[in-house]
């Protein structure tokens, strides 16, 4: 009897307006796994932004850092006969 006298007042009693800024609320959350790319926006709801975790950031930190000593290296190993290297 309660469960009825419940929805009937949510059903009939509240504005649509405040139903749809609850469904807006509830649906503008989508948390994704940040290790693939975002899913494209469909529809008119706008979507909160989404905080990269921090371990993945990190992770993403050490691999440029890896990166950038590798491409570093690269450039040390060129011989100096095709580009002379001046030292000061």
């Amino acid at each position: 009897m309660k469960e009825r006298i419940i929805r009937y007042v949510v059903l009939n009693w509240i504005p649509e307006s405040i139903k749809l800024r609850e469904i807006r609320k509830g649906a503008a959350y989508r948390p994704l796994v940040t290790f693939l790319p975002p899913v494209p926006k469909r529809g008119n709801i706008d979507l909160l932004p989404q905080k990269p975790s921090v371990r993945y950031a990190r992770e993403q930190k050490k691999k440029q850092e890896g990166e950038a000593l590798k491409s570093q290296a690269v450039v040390e190993e060129v011989p100096s006969a095709v580009t002379p290297v001046v030292a000061i």
